[in-house]
């Protein structure tokens, strides 16, 4: 073996085309349609192949380039070291001063402050007093005058004798987003863009790594729009930027680098990291269209949130598994800062307990996983790249598309973004609602046991944001749903008991049987199950002996022609307002059931909430 081992050792085996693994695949399919069975569809208006191989690649120009260099796809730099980002959500400065330094010495390198109440230069001092500034970074949001916090800024500089190169800050500025989720008039941005000009002319003397433009591409994941809308009005809103301020003579080499982006990471793994990997490559393009002198201009600054579009109040630790794919999705993709926000932060005030979690996620991918040590670990993947280079194709699509319309204002004024981003939520929710989506703990797999409406402190619906933004979630509905049987049980309610019957064919009524139970239990109802009945009559007796008030029929469409009549009848014969619920959808025999009395029929292909509202007024809870 020694004298062969320079051999090629994939020698032996042949090469293998595309068009000979899609011929083996669609034999193994057996007649099935291949697209239906294994092709993906997303809302991005790509489609997701099941495999990827080298021919994928080939027509991808940025793979050439390494880390640091442009187009960026890669990174900024040669390293991964991000900022651990932590909100401090208290306006009291003292108060906010003590919970910063104690998050600080245990891991955080960055802190976002709301600044909304502060008024003096005083007030600012005292907030970053014994804070080491040149090592931690900040973001301040909120500010009522951003000017008067920037002149802040350089006397508190001044004063510590920091050198103001080390200095790194952001604002969270954006008065073109904001237009979307505050009420403020279409004017407001104009007025802005001359505080805007002296902001970055100031800052880019005298504060050169702070950051004066904060673009909120977060507000477009939160309110249900997909990755390439996230992605284009964020490009378009800065874009927007860029055309006025040079309208104004002010140079593009003093402008992007005073960019910053943040975007929300949802659980969309491998397409989170092929996001942050495309903005790079977008964003570098556009610069490039105003004839920057050099390259770097065009570098991205991107801080990432967790999402909470797709978080949940029930069942609130399955929040901290979509944290944490999040949390590896914006690392792995290559994100300057992250925060990873408390896992029970939509329905409560969080603790320490939670705060500490969502620090520790981070720390966990830097000090045990080494996810710092490594650039751009996606790299080369067939599939990532891939999806990279379709995110990029079909966010430039719909950017150029708003450019056509005259560009992110005109876009927003005839309600253009927010009637897509509307769009897409609702298929979102339809898709919630057929199965074809699911929010695990809510939507499917509920605990029906679980209560949380005396731990609830904050109302689950956010305020709704020309026309505004509904930044949500999309667990709302359901969670709407299983309050109000909260609400009815707490005020002496007595819950409808769901008896399920499995019977006749075994894995026909287990199946039915699971599909039944997470079916009620989404409505928090009284649910006995059963192991599975040998006979009709033991089934209607013990329905009967159990005061059921709903009767789940679990077995094979081609049984319930016999089954679920002679079990209706027997029931009803005792008791005609017991309601009789058979699982499935038998198409041929639905007439036939409902004739001998069957009341509903529950399947893949029910309106799950509608339905539930159904037996919610029924029994009288809502």
């Amino acid at each position: 073996m020694r004298n062969k081992k320079n051999k090629n050792l994939f020698s032996d085996f042949p090469e293998i085309s595309s068009s000979q693994w899609e011929e083996k695949i669609k034999k193994d399919l057996k007649g099935q349609d291949y697209y239906k069975k294994l092709v993906w569809k997303t809302i991005n208006g790509f489609d997701l192949k099941p495999y990827y191989r080298k021919d994928d690649l080939k027509e991808l120009t940025h793979l050439e380039h390494s880390p640091g260099n442009y187009p960026f796809v890669r990174g900024n730099t040669n390293e991964n070291d991000w900022d651990i980002c932590v909100e401090i959500t208290n306006k009291n400065i003292a108060k906010a001063n003590k919970e910063a330094i104690n998050t600080i010495s245990k891991g955080a390198t960055s802190v976002v402050f709301d600044v909304s109440e502060l008024r003096s230069k005083r007030q600012f001092f005292d907030l970053l007093n014994n804070i080491n500034l040149q090592k931690v970074s900040f973001l301040f949001k909120g500010s009522l005058s951003y000017l008067a916090l920037l002149g802040y800024i350089k006397d508190l500089i001044k004063e510590k004798e920091i050198d103001s190169q080390k200095f790194n800050a952001s604002f969270e500025f954006d008065a073109f987003s904001d237009l979307l989720i505050n009420d403020d008039s279409l004017e407001s941005p104009e007025k802005s863009i001359k505080n805007l000009i002296e902001i970055i002319e100031i800052s880019d003397k005298d504060l050169p790594q702070l950051k004066v433009i904060n673009i909120r591409g977060d507000i477009y994941n939160n309110s249900g729009a997909s990755t390439v809308q996230e992605l284009a009005f964020a490009l378009s809103a800065a874009n927007e930027y860029l055309s006025k301020l040079t309208d104004k003579s002010l140079e593009i080499d003093k402008i992007a680098p005073k960019i910053q982006f943040t975007f929300a990471t949802d659980s969309d793994y491998f397409i989170e990291i092929a996001k942050i990997r495309a903005i790079r490559y977008l964003w570098a393009l556009i610069v490039e269209q105003y004839n920057p002198k050099t390259k770097e201009s065009g570098k991205t600054k991107i801080h990432s949130t967790t999402s909470s579009w797709n978080k949940s109040i029930y069942d609130p630790y399955t929040n901290m598994l979509r944290l944490t794919t999040e949390a590896m999705s914006s690392v792995i993709g290559g994100t300057d800062s992250l925060l990873v926000n408390p896992f029970d932060q939509i329905f409560t005030t969080s603790g320490e307990f939670s705060k500490r979690i969502a620090r520790n996620l981070q720390l966990l991918l830097k000090e045990e996983s080494h996810f710092d040590k490594v650039v751009d670990p996606a790299a080369g993947s067939y599939y990532i790249e891939s999806t990279t280079n379709s995110l990029i194709e079909k966010s430039f699509e719909l950017f150029k598309e708003i450019q056509r319309k005259g560009g992110f204002l005109e876009a927003v004024k005839s309600g253009f973004i927010q009637n897509e981003v509307e769009k897409t939520a609702t298929q979102q929710r339809e898709m919630l609602l057929k199965k074809k989506k699911n929010v695990l703990g809510t939507s499917i797999f509920p605990n029906s046991e679980e209560k949380i409406i005396d731990n609830l402190d904050k109302n689950i619906k956010n305020k709704t944001a020309f026309k505004k933004l509904k930044i949500s979630r999309l667990a709302i509905p359901f969670e709407e749903l299983r309050l109000a049987t909260e609400r009815f049980e707490k005020n002496g309610g007595q819950l409808p008991k769901v008896f399920i019957v499995p019977i006749g064919n075994p894995a026909m009524a287990s199946a039915r049987q699971i599909f039944s139970r997470n079916f009620f239990a989404c409505a928090a109802f009284d649910i006995v199950e059963n192991a599975r009945f040998p006979d009709s009559t033991k089934a209607i007796n013990s329905s009967l002996d159990n005061k059921a008030n709903i009767v789940v029929i679990c077995s094979s469409d081609n049984e319930y022609k016999d089954l679920a009549t002679n079990i209706c009848k027997g029931i009803k014969n005792k008791n005609k307002d017991i309601f009789i619920v058979v699982a499935g959808n038998p198409v041929e025999e639905i007439e036939n059931l409902k004739n001998a009395g069957i009341d509903d029929f529950i399947h893949l292909k029910t309106n799950i909430l509608d339905s539930l509202k159904k037996y919610q007024k029924h029994f009288k809870i809502i």
